[in-house]
C-alpha cells in the first residue's frame, strides 16, 4: 500500500468497533481529515437529551423542529459537527434560509420518513437560479458545499434528517450555529443560537 492509504488503513484498524443489536440499525459514517489528535469519545443519546444546549426545539409557526446535536461542543474534534433534526408535519427546517459556505460544508441524510412521506429540498446561492430543487425521501442524501438550503415536509408527515458538517479550517471554523441568513429573512434570528450556549 502507498503511504496515505497505509496510514488510513492503520488508523481504521486501531479505531474499529464492534456494534451489536438485538433489533435493526442504520449506520452512517462521516469523516474529515485533520492534522491534530483528538480523543475517541462515546456519545450517548441519553446524555444529549438532558442538555438543553444539545437537544432543543426551535423555529416558529411553520418552521418548528427539534435538533439533537451528537458531535458538537460536547466532543473535542477538529472539523466535524453532526446531529439530527425532526420537523413538525408540514414544517420548514433550516429556516430561515441560511448558509455557512465560508466555514462549513454540509450533508443531509434523510431517515425515519416511511412511505408516502417526502419533503422538498432546495439549495441555492441565487434564488433566481437554484442549484437544486428536489424531492427527498427516506434514505436520500443531499450534499451542500455552498448555498442556502431550506427544506419542507409535506402535510401530515414530518421530515427527519441526519446532518453532518465539516469545517474548512480545523477547530476555528467548527462552532455551531454561525450562519449567514438570506437577506430579507433576518427578522427572528437563525433559531440555532441555543446550540452555542
Amino acid at each position: 500500500m502507498a503511504g496515505a492509504a497505509q496510514k488510513a488503513f492503520s488508523l481504521f484498524l486501531r479505531l474499529r468497533a464492534i456494534i451489536s443489536t438485538s433489533t435493526s440499525v442504520d449506520l452512517a459514517e462521516f469523516s474529515a481529515d485533520v492534522k491534530g489528535k483528538y480523543p475517541v469519545k462515546i456519545v450517548r443519546y441519553a446524555d444529549i437529551a438532558e442538555d438543553p444546549g444539545l437537544k432543543f426545539a426551535t423555529g416558529g409557526p411553520g418552521s418548528t423542529r427539534e435538533l439533537s446535536m451528537l458531535i458538537a461542543k460536547n466532543v473535542e474534534a477538529g472539523r466535524l459537527v453532526a446531529g439530527f433534526t425532526y420537523s413538525q408535519p408540514g414544517n420548514w427546517t433550516s429556516w430561515p434560509p441560511h448558509e455557512h459556505a465560508k466555514m462549513l460544508e454540509e450533508i443531509y441524510v434523510y431517515f425515519d420518513m416511511p412511505h408516502p412521506a417526502y419533503g422538498i429540498q432546495l439549495v441555492y446561492n441565487n434564488m433566481e437560479y437554484p442549484e437544486l430543487v428536489t424531492v427527498v425521501r427516506d434514505g436520500d442524501a443531499v450534499l451542500m458545499p455552498s448555498g442556502y438550503h431550506p427544506n419542507v415536509s409535506v402535510p401530515v408527515h414530518r421530515i427527519a434528517f441526519l446532518w453532518a458538517m465539516a469545517a474548512h479550517r480545523e477547530v476555528e471554523d467548527r462552532p455551531f450555529g454561525v450562519v449567514n441568513i438570506q437577506p430579507g429573512f433576518q427578522q427572528s434570528g437563525s433559531g440555532l443560537e441555543v446550540g452555542r450556549r
